[in-house]
Order: structure tokens, then sequence, then C-alpha cells
């Protein structure tokens, strides 16, 4: 007669510590994400003043302290936004340790300017703004959509449009911009230069 043996199977159960430790993270993540799509909601291109489609981020001086300009990187059939803010606003300036004659392409942040070191995807936000409506590039036309939408609206219907000339209003606008910021800029630095000027240590020089 064959024996049968009774085996006792135990399930391996998560410790308490794991699962509070597994939910602590989700949370996190969660309000992470939220935190950032907050954010991206409210991202507008400094250029044409919509949702950036095609975003990328670019990575200025003050890049670790928090500043964050987003910019469409679309093609020639869009707004076409980063290069020409590249053409519009950068200055070849010369440094004095390089050969003489040469220069550097030097652009300033839109946010901050301070120096742009160049740009980077970030895929999540790409992800987001992509799906944010706005309008078509072209004038006269009333069609909106996420940028998916807005590449086959333009292939159909404009498929010989090249609307992403830059704009000589917005030029002027950001250009007036620029300008009442250097000048804030100047009288801050002024008034900083003035105040530790006038005052040496806890006494005042009149």
């Amino acid at each position: 007669m064959t024996k049968t043996r009774k085996v006792d199977i135990v399930g391996e159960c998560a410790s308490p510590r794991g699962l509070e430790h597994t939910k602590k993270s989700r949370s996190k993540t969660l309000s992470k994400q939220k935190e950032d799509e907050s954010e991206w909601e409210e991202t507008r291109c400094p250029i044409c003043w919509e949702h950036p489609h095609n975003a990328v981020l670019l990575r200025c001086a003050s890049h670790k302290k928090g500043c964050r300009p987003y910019m469409c990187n679309t093609s020639n059939h869009h707004s076409n936004c980063l290069n020409n803010f590249y053409q519009t606003f950068s200055k070849n300036v010369e440094i004095g340790d390089r050969p003489s004659g040469k220069k550097v392409t030097y652009v300033k942040c839109p946010m901050c300017r301070g120096k742009i070191n160049g740009w980077q995807v970030v895929q999540p936000a790409r992800g987001f703004m992509n799906s944010k409506p706005r309008s078509c590039p072209c004038e006269g036309c009333d069609f909106r959509g996420n940028y998916s939408q807005l590449r086959l609206h333009v292939r159909s219907e404009h498929p010989f449009a090249r609307p992403a000339e830059p704009n000589p209003q917005l030029v002027r606008e950001w250009a007036r911009r620029v300008s009442e910021r250097d000048f804030e800029d100047a009288l801050n630095m002024i008034e900083s230069e003035s105040e530790s000027e006038l005052s040496y240590g806890d006494f005042v020089v009149l």
C-alpha cells in the first residue's frame, strides 16, 4: 500500500514593514508626479506663449537653482521656436583664451537670462505637454489640437505652408521684456553696491 505524506505548504507573507515602505514609496511617487504635472500645466513656451510641443528643457546657468524654461522644438511646419530663438537672440562673443578671431555662440535664458549651455529632453514633461491642445500655426486657421492632431492637420491641410518665420511682433515683445529685465537687474546691482558702500559694520557713513 502506497503511503502518502502530508506536506504543509507555508506561503511567504510580506512583512508589515515592507508593506508600509511600499505604500510610502508609491505615495511619494504619486505626489511627485502630481507636483510635476501641476508645474507642466502652467508652463508656456517663452516664444509662442503656448504649451510647448515636442518640448526641450533649456540648461541654463541657474538650472541647479530651479530655473526650468521649456521651449517648442518643432519643425518649420509648426512654431519652430527653438531654432528661431537661437537665430534671433544668439550672439557671437569672443573669448579671451581662444585663438584670435575665434568666437562662441552666447544666448541668454529667457527666464533668468543666464548663459544657456544646451538643452535636454525630459520625456515625461514632453509627453504631458504634447497632450495639450494649441492653435494651428498657420495664419487664419482656427484648428486646435494636441501635437499629434496638429501634425496630421498641418500635413493634410497646409502641406506647403511654412508658418515658422520669426513673428516680428513676438520678437519686439521679447526684446522689450529682455530690455526691461536687464534694466531692473542693473538698478538692483547699483542699489546693492550703493548699500554695501554706505554701510560699514553697524554704522552708516553719511
